[in-house]
């Protein structure tokens, strides 16, 4: 029986289509955009000018967690006492630092992967713990290299922390989506790169494939397939191979 193509021919994932998946949410940094370094870099300089000193490990393992739940996990865990005004004050100047050292790196296969998702049928959306003002920019403001347009004009659906009460890796930033959606868990994959997106997802009922991008696999355990980068994604969507 020949595969299933979309009326652009285009081969549709033999892997998605056998799971029973219509659409494939992505977490945003770490996974779209190559942007964990920065964001290291801004969580270091400011800790440097508070006092506090952090290790990338100490910003990479809380990836997915928004800005002040990132300083209050520090702070439990490192007995430093941060009040939530404290917290408040030093999450403006990381945010604002972020901006300063920010570059826009898409990394090399997303716009390959999205337009074959796009063309062969597929929904997508992007699902992150960052302010409703960064994801809007990085998705429809910051342009892709080589004239490739916005990320944005590939997601029908956004869910940034912004609009949820608890982010990752609580259940509700998918659950949110997948309602958006109106599909149930077992629809969806999520592509994540961290514990915190990683458990919130498949809290959610969700199916989730994790890149190493970020942290190596043992830290990504609770994934149900976890990928060396963006072109073992490729692979195992497109020809099921791991």
């Amino acid at each position: 029986m020949e595969q299933e193509t979309t009326p652009a021919n285009v081969p549709r994932s033999p892997f998605l289509d056998r799971l029973g998946i219509s659409a494939v949410i992505f977490d945003l940094d770490g996974v779209l955009i190559d942007s964990l370094p920065y964001h290291y870099l801004s969580y270091r300089q400011m800790m440097a000018e508070a006092g506090l000193p952090v290790s990338e490990m100490d910003i990479y393992l809380r990836e997915g967690l928004g800005t002040p739940e990132v300083l209050e996990s520090l702070s439990e865990e490192k007995g430093w006492g941060l009040t939530a005004e404290r917290i408040g004050e030093l999450t403006s100047r990381r945010r604002a630092l972020y901006q300063e050292v920010y570059e826009h790196r898409v990394f090399p296969e997303v716009p390959e992967l999205l337009t074959w998702l796009t063309e062969a049928g597929y929904r997508l959306g992007v699902v992150s713990g960052a302010t409703k003002r960064s994801v809007d920019l990085c998705l429809n403001q910051c342009r892709i290299e080589g004239g490739g347009g916005c990320l944005g004009q590939w997601f029908s659906l956004v869910v940034s922390g912004s609009a949820v009460e608890r982010g990752k890796p609580h259940p509700e930033p998918y659950l949110k989506a997948l309602e958006q959606l109106g599909l149930e868990g077992r629809q969806v994959l999520v592509v994540e790169n961290a514990p915190a997106g990683v458990n919130s997802a498949r809290a959610a009922g969700c199916y989730v494939a994790a890149l190493e991008t970020t942290l190596p696999r043992p830290y990504l355990k609770g994934a149900q397939w976890i990928l060396a980068n963006h072109a073992a994604l490729l692979r195992l969507l497109r020809h099921g191979i791991e």
